[in-house]
């Protein structure tokens, strides 16, 4: 069996990414509220339904032959959509990993950064990766970047800001995912015979890998150009370095761990719903 993977999933994945001592005291519920709130991932929660449900319509648009029994039933799946992944489903999970791994020191230094006129600035920018007109106003940038291009070392301190940020990385577990979701969807709709296992459909997904992280590097540096084009690279620089940080490292892994295991519990909640959308539709199409 073969998946061929959507572009617009790997956009999702690339926007989802782009939003994340033994004695020590523990952080308060306040400082946890403030980081929540001040790192934009709120923000992003509330986009995140939409953009997954626009996905899944793109999806379904380059793919006709292949999800053409989910062709009747975008509506009713967005609607599902709009429940799995709403913030109330995600933002707990979220905040159970951050009360677990940060403590009051490292919450006084994310949000030292955080409520910085930089920190600040760069969250409000990232906001906007989040925004209904973002892959408009993306495409339209790209469409004009040859008569601009820019310097070599400004793609090389986007790449670090990358790699840093682990938005590439990050990102291919979105893809595999949300692939793993509509995959076993898919495979629920054939006889118990036929169905491949789990660790088979993982293992058909990994093999896509390399093809993942290839599509997902490119549309990592070009949402990073057009995020922060006009961010000086002195102050991308300072990003950096706080990303780079003891306490920045944590934070950001915290919550990538909090927002990666809020989504594989999505997807899978999702993936029931599209295979029983699957099943009622071959139903209806053997009658």
């Amino acid at each position: 069996m073969t998946h061929r993977i959507p572009s617009a999933l790997v956009l999702v994945g690339c926007l989802l990414t782009l939003a994340v001592g033994a004695q020590a005291q523990q952080a308060s519920s306040e400082d946890i509220d403030r980081l929540l709130q001040r790192s934009g991932i709120e923000h992003f929660l509330d986009a995140l339904p939409q953009q997954v449900g626009e996905g899944l319509a793109a999806a379904i648009a380059e793919d006709p032959d292949g999800t053409a029994l989910l062709a009747d039933s975008v509506q009713s799946l967005q609607e599902s959509a709009n429940t799995t992944f709403a913030p109330g489903q995600l933002a707990p999970v979220i905040r159970q990993v951050l009360e677990r791994r940060i403590d009051a020191d490292v919450a006084r230094e994310v949000l030292a950064w955080l409520d910085s006129p930089l920190g600040t600035r760069l969250t409000r920018l990232e906001n906007v990766a989040s925004s209904p007109d973002y892959p408009r106003q993306l495409e339209a940038f790209m469409r004009a970047l040859p008569n601009n291009p820019p310097a070599g070392e400004r793609l090389e301190l986007l790449q670090a800001l990358d790699r840093a940020a682990n938005i590439t990385e990050s990102g291919i577990e979105v893809v595999l995912h949300m692939q793993l979701a509509l995959v076993v969807a898919v495979v629920e709709t054939l006889p118990e015979q036929q169905r491949p296992t789990v660790p088979e459909l993982l293992q058909s997904l990994e093999s896509e890998r390399p093809a993942i992280e290839q599509m997902l590097k490119q549309v990592s540096l070009s949402s990073l150009l057009f995020t922060y084009r006009d961010v000086s690279d002195a102050d991308l620089q300072q990003y950096i370095a706080f990303l780079g940080s003891p306490a920045g490292k944590l934070f950001q892994s915290s919550l990538v761990e909090g927002l990666d295991l809020a989504l594989i519990q999505a997807v899978r909640r999702w993936g029931n719903e599209v295979g029983r959308t699957l099943k009622a539709a071959t139903l209806r199409q053997s009658t």
